[in-house]
């Protein structure tokens, strides 16, 4: 990990033996280091074998990293609560929180400052990846070193533009896009 200033992971590593092991040591490790983490728990309840076994280790990673990004769906599961309730209860531990909200933008918490983006209205096309295109812009606005609202707007203008193509992968904007979007707000 020696030059990396970002560990990101989600809850999908954290299932089964040994990825769930693997992942907590590579967290540790991080840290240790004073790398940044990033956490996306991406909710799939059909891969566990019980809802409980995944609330238990989507929290233990939820509490292990400073960045941490929820769909609402994700807040309801884990703590039963509306957007802004459970960002405060997830700024006990992480330093930053985004709750994606789809086409109604999202929600921005820090110590200083919470608030909710407007998204950037495009065309959907398929929704396939714009939660990671949508992380992937966290990950840069942190990167980058900027505040949580400019993190949220370039982070929907990602999420938007992720969701007006085709395909997971293939329709992760370039940067470039996305500043083209973000200007003609």
């Amino acid at each position: 990990m020696r030059g990396s200033r970002v560990f990101h992971f989600g809850s999908i590593s954290l299932i089964s033996e040994p990825s769930r092991s693997a992942t907590l040591k590579a967290v540790k490790v991080a840290k240790k280091n004073s790398i940044t983490i990033t956490y996306d728990p991406n909710l799939r309840l059909n891969l566990w074998r019980r809802r409980e076994m995944a609330r238990h280790w989507m929290m233990a990673g939820l509490r292990r990293a400073n960045v941490v990004k929820l769909n609402e769906e994700e807040v309801r599961f884990m703590f039963g609560s509306s957007i802004e309730d459970g960002a405060e209860k997830l700024l006990r531990f992480a330093d930053k929180v985004f709750i994606s909200l789809g086409g109604r933008g999202c929600y921005y918490a820090d110590k200083d400052s919470r608030g909710y983006s407007k998204p950037y209205r495009i065309g959907v096309r398929d929704t396939t990846g714009a939660g990671d295109g949508f992380m992937g812009g966290i990950i840069y606005g942190n990167l980058k070193g900027w505040g949580v609202e400019k993190t949220a707007s370039f982070s929907n203008a990602v999420g938007a533009l992720t969701a007006s193509k085709l395909g997971g992968i293939p329709s992760m904007p370039a940067l470039g896009e996305v500043l083209q979007l973000m200007q003609k707000r």
